[in-house]
């Protein structure tokens, strides 16, 4: 899911923002994603191999060795780029999301409007820390993204284009997702 999802704070890219759940019940082990806030055309790495087809140039796929162990095994890699397609085609899919993207944008337009009349307490960061001198490096960058995406007007951050690539309009994201990630999956039979 996250190479569907594009979650570039989860095990692939990060190492973190997961569980694994022990199922003794059904002999199997779970994993449960659990932070997606830079996800659905949201990043602070390459959104070009963020969003693009092929999933072993997805920041992290090949890095952690989890998954290059699974694809080794061709019947896993078959199951996999089966469960890729079938989660883009049937999920990720502008005829399938869109009129939910629409509905959700309707309930959330007055509540968007209001939070950004706002006064902002903190700058952002870990802890609330309001000085870069106490941020590392990757806090600062992560920062930066949060501010530049709180300028997105709300109907620019749901429809598009919003012009900024690590920023995609969320309909952007859903159209570009499913174009890449099926025309790359289609390619490869």
């Amino acid at each position: 899911m996250e190479v569907v999802t594009s979650n570039a704070d989860g095990y692939l890219n990060m190492g973190n923002s997961y569980m694994l759940y022990d199922d003794l019940a059904h002999e199997r082990i779970l994993f449960s994603g659990q932070d997606f806030d830079l996800s659905l055309g949201s990043t602070i790495f390459n959104a070009t191999l963020m969003n693009g087809g092929n999933y072993s140039e997805f920041p992290g796929f090949l890095t952690r060795p989890l998954a290059p162990a699974l694809l080794a095994i061709p019947a896993l890699k078959e199951e996999f780029e089966r469960l890729l397609f079938n989660f883009t085609k049937y999920l990720v899919n502008p005829e399938i999301l869109n009129p939910h993207v629409d509905q959700l944008y309707k309930m959330l337009i007055q509540d968007v409007a209001w939070d950004k009349t706002l006064i902002r307490v903190n700058n952002g960061g870990k802890g609330g820390a309001a000085d870069n001198d106490r941020k590392s490096h990757a806090d600062v960058i992560v920062t930066n993204a949060f501010n530049k995406a709180d300028d997105i007007p709300f109907d620019l951050g749901v429809n598009g284009p919003t012009n900024v690539c690590s920023r995609l309009g969320l309909k952007h994201w859903i159209a570009l997702r499913i174009d890449n990630l099926i025309n790359f999956l289609k390619s490869q039979n």
